[in-house]
């Protein structure tokens, strides 16, 4: 395989076009084996780029936490204010407890703590205000003890 350039094309015979054939027929086997390397390092290089970023509503859920900040959200197809205590994991999947402020626009007769699958949670964003830690979140239940990745503290 002889590659071709305009100007030798021209003047085959010449002492350049001469010295580049048999340079290249010389050192083909040297030169296929850097290029196969150039490429395969790359393709190594381009895996290890591939390690992602959290992305999702975790981060949210977990700036949430730290700061005792509500995340708003749409949780079953209805808006929901959400003051989220842990995060934790189940079956291998994200959950949050949370202490919910509002539901479609009205507060929830009781106060308690539910769990939300983190994947049913759409549209998450922080929300300006703060929260308190509820009375009713044990960091101690069973539901989440020992899953925990991050809670409220106090």
């Amino acid at each position: 395989m002889r590659r071709s350039v305009d100007l030798y094309a021209q003047y085959p015979t010449s002492r350049a076009y001469r010295l580049e054939t048999l340079y290249f027929e010389t050192f083909r086997p040297v030169v296929l084996a850097a290029m196969q390397h150039i490429r395969y390092t790359r393709v190594m290089y381009l895996a290890e780029k591939t390690d992602p970023a959290p992305n999702g509503g975790a981060p949210v859920i977990l700036e949430g936490i730290v700061r005792k900040k509500c995340v708003v959200a749409t949780y079953n197809r209805m808006a929901v204010i959400l003051a989220p205590h842990a995060l934790f994991t189940k079956n291998d999947a994200l959950y949050v407890a949370a202490v919910t402020i509002e539901r479609d626009g009205q507060r929830p007769r009781e106060e308690k703590v539910g769990l939300f699958k983190l994947d049913g949670l759409v549209g998450l964003r922080l929300d300006e205000r703060d929260f308190v830690t509820s009375s009713v979140y044990e960091p101690e239940d069973e539901r989440f003890v020992g899953s925990t990745l991050m809670a409220v503290e106090g």
